[in-house]
């Protein structure tokens, strides 16, 4: 297989025009990281866009920076770090390969985000514009440095969670959000799952502003770097902001709603958010799933998949779901999932799973119609990770 590592965009573009010509199909990459997720890819070729790195524009006093696709995700958080900023939709890495680093154009492509997304969007939700080469070679824009610019089809929101099955984003525009260093936790201990989905979800809808909003079962405390004590359940609220916002939304909080939490605002507080961000419980995993629900569903859903590790994140909407020997069925995972208004996606599976089962929620053919359609106008002769979503796409 050959692998193209074009220096710029010009180069990118002109290789992606020669294989649309050709007849040949390219996978995208930055470093890699992203390689195992989806469906297994053959192509002829690997359009390695690592070379494109580097902040153009940073515009602190306007929350917004400018950056190549193939700069590295730590690189950016380093950045804006030093500016007291960072990512709102709080990416992680979501490494398979322990050396392979991740990219801010693959990690918006996967539509990578964290805890945060439940209350402040995922990345489609902050990438304001980008520059892409699409399926024969040609260089377009879509959005711009300020939201206001984003008129007619609103193609950001297109372009996170694409997986590059429509074209390769060379540049990127994201809105950026003031950092804290240190979280403010708090803490309730021994909740069943029904217990603590329903505190997460009191949470959510509060007035104090909690930006996590997780239950952590034993299995998944034991896994963790972080010390905790016997308690066969952690249910945990995250704030930020000010030490003093904090503080007083996290007493208010409790006073109010959970009399029995104690308050972290240590560094266990920042280690714990990290090590979840990294989904450190899952990291030798073999058959990993992440499924999405209405959160009042998600102690239903637990319930029904029978999962040997789990974790609740979005105050319920999002579940990680692992199977060991007890392996369950992708389709019997997707019915299960879909009977309850929600969906699921193999995050995590062998190379023979992920090529015979649906790694992606299947969908009606009403929508799989107009998956194609758009398929076909980025790229319309199959360049860009054929079949990565969908076999044939």
């Amino acid at each position: 297989m050959e692998v193209f590592e074009p220096a710029n965009e010009a180069d990118a573009a002109a290789i992606v025009s020669d294989a649309a010509v050709r007849g040949r199909t390219l996978a995208i990459e930055g470093l890699g990281s992203k390689r195992g997720l989806g469906r297994p890819m053959e192509t002829t070729g690997v359009l390695k866009l690592a070379a494109l790195s580097g902040i153009i524009v940073y515009e602190p006093d306007e929350l917004v920076i400018t950056l190549r696709a193939g700069t590295k995700l730590r690189d950016v958080e380093a950045a804006l770090a030093e500016k007291n900023q960072c990512l709102a939709f709080e990416p992680a890495s979501w490494s398979f390969d322990a050396a392979a680093e991740a990219t801010i154009g693959g990690t918006v492509a996967a539509g990578v985000a964290g805890t945060r997304r439940v209350v402040l969007g995922g990345a489609r939700d902050h990438l304001i514009g980008f520059r892409a080469i699409n399926g024969q070679g040609d260089v377009f824009k879509a959005g711009g440095r300020v939201v206001k610019n984003v008129t007619g089809y609103d193609l950001p929101k297109l372009a996170a969670g694409s997986f590059g099955t429509l074209f390769a984003m060379t540049e990127l525009t994201l809105r950026c959000y003031p950092r804290t260093e240190v979280p403010t936790s708090l803490v309730v201990r021994d909740l069943s799952v029904a217990q603590g989905c329903a505190l997460l979800r009191k949470a959510a809808g509060s007035a104090w502003e909690a930006t996590g909003l997780c239950h952590l079962p034993r299995t998944a405390l034991d896994r963790l770097g972080t010390q905790s004590d016997a308690a066969q359940s952690l249910t945990v609220i995250r704030f930020e902001g000010s030490a003093e916002s904090m503080a007083a939304r996290a007493k208010g909080f409790a006073q109010a709603l959970a009399p029995d939490a104690s308050i972290a605002a240590d560094d266990w507080s920042r280690r714990l958010w990290s090590e979840l961000a990294q989904l450190k419980p899952f990291w030798n995993t073999e058959s990993l799933w992440r499924v999405s629900v209405p959160p009042a569903a998600a102690a239903r859903a637990l319930q029904l998949l029978r999962p040997e590790c789990f974790i609740v994140d979005w105050a319920g909407g999002l579940l990680w779901v692992e199977y060991g020997a007890a392996l369950r069925t992708a389709e019997e995972v997707h019915a299960t999932v879909l009977d309850l208004g929600g969906h699921a996606m193999l995050f995590r599976g062998s190379d023979e799973m992920r090529r015979t089962a649906a790694v992606f929620a299947p969908r009606d053919e009403a929508t799989m119609a107009l998956t194609r359609r758009v398929k076909q106008a980025f790229d319309p002769a199959g360049v860009f990770n054929p079949g990565r979503m969908y076999a044939g796409i």
